[in-house]
């Protein structure tokens, strides 16, 4: 297999080698005719052909205590806007205390809702709230699965040490949100889909 792959893709064909800890065994394979490349054919990628819609598709929002309730409130009209579905996530199912002291309940726990089952993730939290969410292995997992998924990620400031502490590096896909206008910000980024520049880097 290695040797075939070598002729493939001669880059795959190192990593795969590296992380098989097989360097140097692959098979010298001769092929019926030399490999050549063809030119990149726009018809052929879903990439290029990919409608930039929100339309469907699900936004994971992990709440904390001490969030904007203004924001959520924005992120649910732009979600209905695009006909999109907002899921609100939690520590607890039983939701968390907006900086007003109400309480928003949520449609999953955070332990049975992680980030990989949305198509793009938003954190909204204040000061205390993040640092419960920093002390969560659930918290960071959700984060960087997100990062790691090229998914877009909107935050509030308050949440950035739980950015830091999971590995996410600011890109065009990482939003600081801060106003409703940053929701619009966001929502434009996550409409085109993942971040596959982010890619290489991971």
């Amino acid at each position: 297999m290695l040797g075939h792959l070598s002729l493939v893709d001669p880059e795959l064909h190192k990593k795969v080698e590296d992380g098989l800890g097989m360097k140097g065994q692959s098979d010298k394979i001769k092929p019926a005719l030399p490999p050549r490349d063809l030119p990149t054919s726009p018809a052929l990628s879903i990439l290029a052909k990919a409608k930039v819609t929100l339309k469907g598709r699900k936004i994971g929002v992990l709440i904390a205590d001490g969030f904007d309730g203004s924001l959520l409130d924005s992120f649910r009209q732009a979600a209905k806007t695009e006909k999109a579905s907002l899921y609100i996530v939690a520590p607890k199912v039983g939701g968390a205390a907006d900086a007003s002291g109400n309480i928003v309940e949520a449609d999953g726990a955070l332990s049975g809702s992680p980030s990989v089952l949305f198509d793009a993730a938003v954190i909204l939290t204040g000061e205390k709230g993040a640092g419960k969410l920093c002390a969560l292995a659930a918290a960071l997992d959700w984060t960087s699965n997100a990062f790691a998924h090229l998914k877009v990620i909107g935050h509030t400031a308050a949440a950035q040490p739980l950015m830091e502490k999971s590995g996410v590096k600011i890109d065009s896909g990482v939003i600081t949100l801060g106003n409703p206008k940053s929701v619009s910000t966001f929502i434009k980024a996550a409409k085109a889909g993942r971040i596959w520049e982010r890619e290489p880097g991971l």
